[in-house]
């Protein structure tokens, strides 16, 4: 599977678990949404780092497994980050199949890699994981 496959697939489930927050059941959790959203999202990953990745990493059949035994708050967490880590990957895997080839000198493989690490920053939905836009006014 070539990178961009991967980046593909990557986007994929970042779009799958993006869809799940569009349950009835999450409204209450998207209302809430302040401005500190972005910071209440990387604390919130940083604080469950493995539960997140697990998630981002699992089959659909196992995600239901894992977020079945999560409460209300913690599901919405949990699948925001995920859904944020994947389209993570998928900014970086994009950037690496286009910047990170073996040819050219070492020098220019510096600046390429810079590209792919700022990668995220330049992607949407990795700083706003939620089904909504976040200028629609609700954060």
């Amino acid at each position: 599977m070539s990178l961009s496959r991967y980046a593909s697939a990557a986007r994929d489930v970042g779009e799958a678990l993006t869809a799940l927050l569009r349950d009835e059941e999450y409204e209450p959790c998207l209302h809430l949404l302040t401005e500190d959203a972005e910071v209440d999202l990387a604390v919130f990953v940083r604080d469950n780092n493995a539960l997140v990745k697990k998630l981002a990493t699992a089959s659909p059949a196992q995600q239901k497994k894992i977020l079945n035994k999560l409460s209300l708050e913690q599901r919405f967490w949990t699948i925001a980050g995920a859904a944020q880590m994947a389209y993570e990957a998928f900014a970086v895997l994009s950037k690496a199949d286009i910047y990170l080839q073996p040819s050219g000198s070492y020098r220019n493989m510096i600046g390429d890699v810079q590209s792919v690490l700022i990668a995220p920053y330049e992607c949407p939905q990795y700083e706003w994981p939620f089904p909504f836009p976040k200028q629609d006014g609700r954060a």
